[in-house]
C-alpha cells in the first residue's frame, strides 16, 4: 500500500515497463488473430493500422509517473481514432472487432493515467463512430451489443480505475497523516517524559544531600531549618519559572534567602529562549546582591510589552521597582 502514490506506480501505474509489455503483448494478441484468421489481411492499409495501434500503445505507456503530454495524448487520440476507422470499415460484419477493442483500450485508459478531459473525449469519438458506423451497416441494431460492449465497458472501467485509484491515494495519504501525527505526538511526550526525568535528577541531586543528613540522624537546629526553606524555595522557584532558573540567579537567591532576604520569583515564560539571557539575569543579580533584608520580588513580564522583567525590592517601608528590557538595560526605576 505505501508504493500507491510512489513514482513506480504513478498515473495509475501505466508509465511503468511492465505496463509497456503488457500493452504490446495484446497488440500482438490482436495481430496475430487478425493476420492468421485472415480476418484483416496483412495488406498496406491494415499495416499502418497495426502500426499505429503499437505506436498509441507505446505513447500510453510513456515512461514517468505524470500524465501525458497535450502532444503525446492528442497524437494518442488520432491514432486511436484511425485504428477505428481502418477496423470497422475493413470489418464484414457488425460485431466484435479486436482493432476496435485495441483502439478503445488506448483512449480509456488515458483516463487512470490522469489525461480525463483527453479520455472521455477520444472515447466519445471512437465509440460515436462505432455506433454511426454499426447502425449504417446494420440499421436493425442487432449486433451493436456484440459491437459496443467490450468498447463501452473499456472506458467504464477505466473510469472506475482511476476514482478507485484516487480513493486509495486518499486513504493511503491520511493514514500517513495519522501516522505522522501520532508519531509527533509520541515523540513530544517521550521529549517530555525525558525532561521530567532529568528535572526529578535535578532536585534529587539538590534535596538528597539535606535528606541524607536528617535521615542519617542529624537534629534540626536553626541552621538546618534555613537549609530546608532555601532548598524548598529552589525547588519552588524551578516549578513556578523554569525559565528564570540561570546558574547565576539561582545562586544569588540562594544566598540571600540564606541570609533572611524573603524572595519571590513568578511569572509566565517567554516565547523564545527556555531560559533567560545572561545579561539580564546579570543585571538583576547586581539589582539584588546589596539587600540584607525584606523582600524582593522577580517577575517576567507578559510578551508583548517593552520591559521583560521586574524587579521589587522592599526594605523597612522604602520600595524600588526596577523595569528591565529584554537585554538587560534598565528603562525605569520608581
Amino acid at each position: 500500500m505505501a508504493d500507491v502514490i510512489s513514482a513506480a506506480t504513478g498515473a495509475g501505474g501505466l508509465g511503468t515497463r511492465p505496463a509497456r509489455w503488457v500493452f504490446v503483448f495484446v497488440w500482438s494478441c490482436g495481430v496475430w488473430f487478425g493476420v492468421f484468421t485472415d480476418l484483416t489481411p496483412l495488406d498496406p492499409l491494415n499495416a499502418s493500422a497495426y502500426l499505429a495501434g503499437l505506436a498509441g500503445g507505446l505513447l500510453l505507456t510513456t515512461p514517468g509517473a505524470a500524465p501525458l503530454t497535450r502532444r503525446r495524448v492528442t497524437a494518442l487520440v488520432v491514432l486511436a481514432l484511425y485504428v477505428a476507422v481502418i477496423a470497422l470499415h475493413r470489418s464484414p460484419v457488425v460485431a466484435n472487432v479486436p482493432a476496435l477493442t485495441f483502439a478503445t483500450y488506448l483512449v480509456a485508459f488515458v483516463i487512470p493515467r490522469g489525461n480525463i478531459v483527453a479520455g472521455a473525449v477520444g472515447g466519445s469519438l471512437v465509440i460515436g463512430y462505432a455506433l454511426g458506423w454499426g447502425l449504417t451497416a446494420d440499421p436493425s441494431g442487432a449486433g451493436l451489443v456484440f459491437l459496443l460492449g467490450v468498447p463501452v465497458g473499456s472506458v467504464a472501467a477505466g473510469i472506475v480505475w482511476r476514482l478507485a485509484l484516487r480513493w486509495i491515494v486518499r486513504r493511503e495519504r491520511a493514514h500517513r497523516d495519522a501516522g505522522a501525527l501520532a508519531a509527533d505526538r509520541a515523540a513530544a511526550a517521550d521529549e517530555a517524559i525525558d525532561a521530567s526525568r532529568r528535572e526529578f535528577a535535578d532536585i534529587r541531586a539538590e534535596v538528597g544531600p539535606l535528606l541524607a543528613r536528617i535521615g542519617a540522624g542529624e537534629s534540626i537546629d536553626e541552621t538546618m531549618r534555613t537549609q530546608l526553606a532555601v532548598v524548598e524555595a529552589a525547588i519552588r522557584d524551578r516549578i513556578r519559572a523554569p525559565h528564570l532558573q540561570h546558574p547565576l540567579l539561582v545562586e544569588e537567591l540562594a544566598r540571600l534567602r540564606a541570609r533572611g532576604v524573603a524572595v519571590v520569583v513568578l511569572g509566565e515564560p517567554p516565547a523564545g529562549d527556555p531560559v533567560i539571557p545572561a545579561a539580564v539575569a546579570l543585571r538583576i543579580v547586581e539589582l539584588i546582591s546589596p539587600t540584607t533584608e525584606g523582600r524582593i520580588t522577580v517577575r517576567s513580564l507578559p510578551a508583548g510589552r517593552a520591559a521583560a522583567m521586574s524587579v521589587v525590592v522592599q526594605t523597612g517601608n522604602t520600595s524600588e521597582q526596577v523595569h528591565l528590557a529584554p537585554d538587560g538595560r534598565v528603562l525605569s526605576r520608581s
